[in-house]
């Protein structure tokens, strides 16, 4: 067994919880990203269940930048700023060693799923605002 001890070098565990919250719905996932955070939370669930965890394990995350669609380049300011997480759509491999070597945590979510935020938000406002009844059509492109 000793020679499968690092082959697995996850940080499994509780990363994110809430103090005192009674659990009555589970959502089981391969993967902690923002699609099955998200579906979890619109399946009313109490909590996430997942075999790959998040990247940044037991770490404490203070600071958090967000930029929707395609910003990968600009983890380089996060960086610069002493930013603990950065999340954007799109992922590339070119900042992957800058990451690493600023120890800067990235999650690239999908530009078009961290698009959606800011147009259904919105489409809410609108409705909600001027009584107008609007629909969010939803053609994900799985990138």
């Amino acid at each position: 067994m000793n020679s499968f001890k690092n082959i697995d070098v996850a940080l499994n565990g509780l990363q994110v919880t809430r103090v005192e919250q009674e659990i009555t719905r589970v959502a089981f996932a391969v993967d902690a990203a923002l699609t099955t955070i998200e579906q979890a939370a619109q399946q009313k669930a109490d909590m996430l269940f997942v075999h790959h965890v998040l990247p940044f394990g037991g770490e404490k995350i203070k600071t958090v930048a967000i930029i929707s669609g395609g910003a990968p380049f600009e983890v380089r300011q996060a960086i610069e700023e002493h930013i603990d997480l950065y999340v954007t759509g799109d992922a590339s491999h070119s900042v992957y060693h800058q990451c690493r070597e600023a120890e800067i945590n990235m999650i690239s979510a999908g530009h078009y799923a961290t698009e959606t935020w800011g147009v259904r938000s919105l489409k809410n406002l609108l409705e909600q605002e001027k009584n107008i009844e609007c629909t969010f059509i939803d053609a994900p492109t799985a990138l």
